[in-house]
């Protein structure tokens, strides 16, 4: 029957443990990102060859941040820059936006489905979401501005003072959005899916 045995776990060497840890860090610094410009870099350089603030104009389509299968873009849509000043981009950068037209590029799937709804939802379904996505995504757009960023982050030794997160201190690079000059009826679609 049942008797009173105590079953030991093999607990893992910490050598093991560290080595796990080593190649999990790597794995998601080197690999984790789809692009270059995704990266967790320590120092801001320009992605788009054109120094911080200079006025641009891009060719860009709608990227699903959930294809890059990482916790940080989950959700959220980005611009898959294809050209810069109509120079054609031999590998086409991926790189998150911030709208600050009044036409409005939403960044997140709450956001979209209040441009399409013109309601806010606290919760979405997954039926929901792939309806959005589907007019939205692959949409290809010409847009003015420039390139900016901010560090994000936690740097090694904040944990001593406050909480942490769990994402390294490193820059973030974005496209901040200042004009829409595409034709392809992207203003009509505000409450398009209005019940």
């Amino acid at each position: 029957m049942f008797t009173n045995q105590k079953v030991k776990i093999p607990l893992m060497s910490p050598y093991r443990l560290i080595l796990l840890f080593i190649i999990f860090f790597l794995v998601i610094k080197l690999n984790g990102f789809a692009q270059d410009t995704l990266r967790f870099w320590r120092s801001p350089t320009e992605k788009l060859n054109q120094p911080f603030g200079t006025i641009l104009t891009l060719q860009v389509e709608i990227y699903d941040g959930d294809k890059l299968k990482d916790v940080f873009h989950q959700g959220t849509y980005l611009f898959k820059i294809k050209s810069v000043d109509s120079v054609l981009l031999p590998t086409p950068i991926l790189m998150e936006f911030k709208d600050e037209t009044d036409d409005y590029f939403p960044t997140q799937d709450f956001e979209l489905y209040k441009y399409f709804y013109e309601i806010d939802t606290g919760v979405l379904s997954g039926q929901d979401v792939k309806k959005i996505k589907r007019k939205y995504v692959g949409q290809e757009f010409t847009v003015v501005g420039y390139e900016s960023g901010e560090f994000f982050g936690s740097p090694i030794g904040l944990g001593k003072y406050q909480i942490i997160t769990s994402t390294p201190f490193h820059f973030r690079h974005y496209f901040i959005v200042i004009s829409d000059l595409s034709e392809n009826g992207w203003h009509g679609k505000k409450g398009s899916l209005k019940k």
